[in-house]
Parts: C-alpha cells; sequence; structure tokens
C-alpha cells in the first residue's frame, strides 16, 4: 500500500478498475468477488465524494500542528483494485467473506510525523474533528508494524481510514511493504530470513523512536539475504 499526494477523479478510478480489473484478475472477479464493475464504480465515486469532505478537516490539522513547529506531512491515497480484488479473494478463501462495504481503507491517508507523542497527539485531533464518526485503533502488530489508525465514517455510509505513524515507522513500512510482504518468494527459508530482518529492523527504530537504547543494528548479510532487500542504511539513524 503506497501513498502519495495526489487527487484521484472517479473518471480516472473507473478507467483503472476496466483496466487492472479486466486484466489482471479476471478469473478471480468472477468466481470470488461478484462484483460488478457498476457497484465499484459508485463505490469510488461515494469515496471522492468523501474525499472533498475529509481532506479539508486533515489539512486544517496539518496546517495547526505545522505553525507550532511539528515535522508533519499528509498524503492521500485510493486502494488499487488489484489489491481490493486480491483481500476480497483472500478472505472468501479463508472462509472470512468481506463485502466491499466493509473495507475502511479504500480510502486512505497518512500523517508522518516526528515521534510517538506526536503520533498520539494527531490521532486524538482527527478522532475529535470527526467525532462519533472516528475510532482510534492501535494498528501494531507482531511483524513490527506501529501506527495508529483512525477509522472512519460519514453519514452515507463512505468509510475511510487515516494511518499516524513516525517518519523512521513510514520508511520501514513502505520497505516492508514492497520487499517483504507483497512479493512471491519461492523458497520458505529465505522467506523466514527475510522476515526475521524486518522485524529486526523495526525493533531497532522503534527503540530509536522511544528514545530506549536500541538492540544491536541488524545487517542484511548476518541474515543471509541479497544486498537488493536490504533497508537503506540512511534510514537506520
Amino acid at each position: 500500500m503506497r501513498f502519495g499526494v495526489r487527487r484521484i477523479t472517479s473518471a480516472f478510478l473507473w478507467g483503472a478498475f476496466l483496466v487492472s480489473g479486466a486484466q489482471s484478475h479476471a478469473g478471480d472477479l468472477s468466481a470470488a468477488c461478484e462484483l460488478t464493475f457498476a457497484r465499484i464504480g459508485q463505490k469510488y465515486s461515494q469515496l471522492h465524494n468523501a474525499e472533498r469532505a475529509v481532506s479539508p478537516l486533515l489539512e486544517e490539522i496539518r496546517d495547526h500542528f505545522k505553525s507550532r513547529g511539528a515535522s508533519i506531512t499528509l498524503s492521500s491515497r485510493y486502494k488499487r483494485i488489484d489489491s481490493i480484488t486480491e483481500k476480497i479473494v483472500r478472505r472468501e478463501n479463508a472462509g472470512r467473506p468481506l463485502d466491499i462495504d466493509q473495507m475502511d481503507d479504500i480510502l486512505g491517508y497518512r500523517f508522518v510525523v516526528g515521534d510517538p507523542d506526536e503520533v498520539r497527539f494527531v490521532a486524538a485531533s482527527v478522532q475529535n474533528a470527526l467525532g462519533k464518526g472516528g475510532r482510534i485503533q492501535n494498528a501494531s502488530n507482531l511483524r513490527g508494524y506501529e501506527a495508529l489508525h483512525v477509522n472512519g465514517a460519514l453519514r452515507d455510509g463512505s468509510r475511510f481510514e487515516v494511518q499516524i505513524m513516525t517518519r523512521r515507522m513510514e520508511r520501514w513500512s513502505s520497505w516492508d511493504h514492497d520487499r517483504v510482504y507483497k512479493p512471491v518468494i519461492e523458497s520458505d527459508e529465505y522467506r523466514a530470513r527475510l522476515r526475521e530482518y524486518s522485524k529486526a529492523v523495526s525493533d531497532y527504530l522503534r527503540a530509536l523512536d522511544h528514545g530506549g537504547t536500541p538492540p544491536s543494528r541488524p545487517y542484511w548479510e548476518s541474515f543471509g539475504l541479497s544486498h537488493d532487500d536490504a533497508f537503506p542504511s540512511e534510514f537506520m539513524k
């Protein structure tokens, strides 16, 4: 899941669906998802309207913290069609069907801040701005991810997700997504070593975030990995 600052129109999203949905997931769509082109198009149109309501609120929060000297950025993205269908198929295969209306993260925002205290302050501000439509969730997991998410909902049923994390965690999350979580790795042994290395990197960065004494710095060579899979050394500080 990659974030970038860009506005996406409903027409653009509809075109993206026709391309990626038809070319990449023709088989999966018909068997497991049972989603029509019209229904997904309507969902994106609904979220496009939600974006116009939510973005100004979040931009105001960003500007408020910036005016007080915080290092803070805000970005947004729409979940790609292939990611949506993969998630629905995965849940279907696991016996836990997921309807598109239950997905919180098709429209997603991300705040990146300097330290864990700012993560908590920004999350509270987002929840306050959304009122009853906002719910803070601790999204930390055993793989090493650490962040607070605010799951938002509008009166029309539109759902969206706001992630708040530190700069170090954002760098690790993006790297882990591209190098560990998403790729298909044929060797189970190599995959296990890569996941162990990723967790060690996260532990090291989170210790720096929280001001504690970090564990020994993890090096990709020690885990028997390819240099291509190394976490960028310039971010290990």
